[in-house]
């Protein structure tokens, strides 16, 4: 292949202290790079998310590092990267050749070797260092003047940079002025996105103000998005960690490139049944009850009990996971735990009998805990819809990863985080399938028929097709004076006095209990262990 077919991804490697690197990295193409670096989670199960940042938005301020290979966003970004790399170093350079497609820096003493070039990668706008010297050999006099380097620009992108996550930010509004332009928002949010539902649930005080009570909103995209998966549906809480609390619900399933795909959020003041019977009927709205649809929660009663008043013909299983957990909190060995897991994920009918067999052999008690559960809620061979792979909540577990510097801020900076966070994915899936290849057929064999139709291309790339846009700016539009007239306040509820917690509550099982030190007997005439008056070896 040609260098500009390919699309090199934030090569690895280091400038060390000997000199630049100038050996070219290795590269991959656009449909290669995993979604980790997209900032989506990962695919499958995997709950180890580390989150990495966007190409078009990459103005790498954190390492500063310069080495082949590496890629930005754009030729601004480049150039803005360069100059904070100079300032952090303490030397000036000068741009000495600059063409269509790419540009030179130099160090401005002709004897100096120090020279940096820039490539665009042709068919994306992403900028490449395809060559670096990094090597210094200039009186320290030619390497001053580095502070004229930093102009407006590159100021604004490194403030941009550092207060783009909206927690560390500082937000021009108060948390009770958020609750006040919240239906301002929503309003303008929905003009922004055709068919997204947004409703905003009040209670009336006892002064007879209006307060905030619930808030659902499903971005149209996803709507749309949703009813070409696979109808699995897992639904989790994650706790906001803002000034005046709250839970926050999410519904997701997964796409045919096996990945996380958010249908709708919720923000409530707890995790009761009312709550989730009220936040499922909502999404009933979306997505109706129906016998081949299956949803996945953790085994708490108050979500069982709204999916059977919700989606009474709706199949309902269980996280293995959370189960796992409970069965080696309640028999303390984690070796039934892992036959547990085995008998769970068997797909076989005579598989899961032989597994289960050896449970209730090892610990009858345990089989007649699972038998209580029942087997249909954890076993996929006898789970009467269809879960395929998704036999944990790890969907919603990445998610709530993904939300964690969101979730300290503010109702309207929380809900701006989210729709910033659902844009980048939809962007970013929709600029890798269409560099997905067409599978190509050497046996004579249609590929149409080789894999399911949830998995197919085409219904990957028709489940991204709608945009998720930033909310209109209300000076050009009307608002309507029922929108502009609401006097909203913030819920009675505040955050309790202490730290804020970070880090979800560990579930049962999770937490890990030291054992019990067994203790010897210990003589009382000489102090040795393991002595008695009659072996005693220091008798009196």
């Amino acid at each position: 292949m040609k260098p500009e077919d390919y699309n090199p991804w934030m090569g690895a490697g280091s400038e060390d202290a000997g000199g630049g690197n100038m050996s070219a990295q290795p590269t991959r193409k656009l449909a290669d790079i995993d979604d980790e670096e997209f900032d989506i989670p990962p695919m499958f199960d995997d709950t180890e998310y580390n989150a990495a940042e966007i190409p078009d938005m990459d103005v790498d301020v954190k390492d500063g590092q310069i080495v082949v290979g590496k890629v930005f966003g754009s030729k601004q970004n480049c150039q803005i990267a360069l100059a904070i790399y100079a300032i952090k170093k303490q030397f000036k350079f000068t741009q000495t050749r600059t063409k269509i497609g790419s540009f030179v820096v130099e160090c401005p003493d002709e004897r100096c070797d120090w020279r940096v070039t820039a490539h665009e990668i042709r068919g994306c706008g992403y900028y490449e260092i395809r060559k670096a010297q990094l090597d210094h050999i200039c009186p320290i006099e030619f390497r001053q003047d580095y502070k004229t380097r930093a102009t407006s620009r590159v100021i604004a992108a490194v403030y941009k940079a550092k207060f783009g996550n909206p927690e560390k930010a500082p937000v021009a509004r108060s948390d009770e002025d958020a609750y006040l332009k919240l239906p301002e928002y929503l309003h303008m949010l929905n003009l922004a996105n055709p068919c997204t539902i947004a409703d905003l649930e009040t209670d009336v005080d006892e002064d007879g103000d209006e307060r905030f009570l619930y808030l659902f909103f499903a971005f149209g995209a996803s709507i749309c998005g949703f009813k070409k998966l696979r109808h699995v549906l897992v639904i989790d809480e994650t706790h906001l960690s803002g000034k005046y609390k709250g839970v926050l619900l999410t519904a997701s399933g997964q796409d045919a490139n096996f990945q996380i795909f958010s249908l709708a959020f919720a923000v409530v003041d707890s995790e009761d049944e009312d709550v989730w019977t009220w936040f499922l009927q909502k999404v009933e709205r979306i997505l109706g009850d129906s016998p081949t649809l299956a949803i996945i929660s953790d085994r708490a009663v108050c979500i069982a009990n709204a999916v059977s008043k919700i989606y009474p013909q709706a199949k309902h299983g269980a996280c293995i996971v959370h189960l796992a957990r409970s069965v080696n909190s309640r028999f303390s060995s984690k070796h039934l735990a892992q036959m547990v897991t085995a008998t769970a994920m068997s797909y076989m009918p005579r598989d899961y009998k032989e597994l289960y067999g050896k449970i209730r052999a090892t610990n009858s008690a345990c089989g007649v805990y699972l038998g209580k559960i029942g087997v249909a809620r954890w076993s996929r061979a006898n789970f009467t819809g269809e879960r395929y792979n998704i036999m944990t909540i790890n969907i919603a577990e990445q998610l709530r990863k993904a939300l964690l510097e969101g979730r300290g801020a503010n109702i309207v900076e929380l809900i701006k985080f989210i729709q910033r966070m659902m844009t980048r994915w939809f962007s970013a899936r929709r600029k890798k399938v269409r560099e997905t290849q067409r599978c190509s057929d050497r046996l004579g064999v249609p590929y149409e028929t080789l894999c399911g139709h949830w998995y197919k291309t085409s219904v990957w790339r028709e489940t991204y097709t709608g945009m998720i846009s930033p909310e209109e700016d209300p000076r050009d539009v009307d608002i309507p004076e029922e929108v502009s007239s609401m006097v909203l306040y913030p819920p009675i509820t505040k955050r309790q006095v202490g730290c804020r917690r970070k880090t979800r509550i560990p579930s049962t099982g999770e937490i890990r209990v030291p054992k019990k030190k067994q203790v010897q007997n210990r003589c009382g005439r000489c102090g040795g262990f393991g002595h008695n008056r009659t072996n005693c070896v220091n008798p009196i």
